[in-house]
């Protein structure tokens, strides 16, 4: 992520790199969601339904913080 942004200000800017770091950083909630989703139920469920919950759950994560984000800006 600190590359990235690294060049994202040389190419395009402070203002860029601000937003690239602030959408990874709100991504990384979606991401937590589905870790955490799939370390509770694996044990308890097949492979496939299992990543389907978590990848569900995620999107659901990825919609709330874009409606949140949407309100506020």
């Amino acid at each position: 992520a600190g590359q990235t942004a690294i060049n994202i200000t040389g190419r395009q800017g402070g203002a860029a790199a601000v937003q690239l770091l602030r959408g990874m950083v709100l991504g990384s909630f979606g991401f937590a969601t589905f870790m955490l989703m799939v370390s509770g139920l694996l044990d308890r469920m097949a492979i496939a339904p299992t990543y389907a919950l978590a990848s569900a759950g995620a999107l659901g994560v990825h919609g709330l913080t874009l409606t949140v984000i949407r309100r506020v800006s």
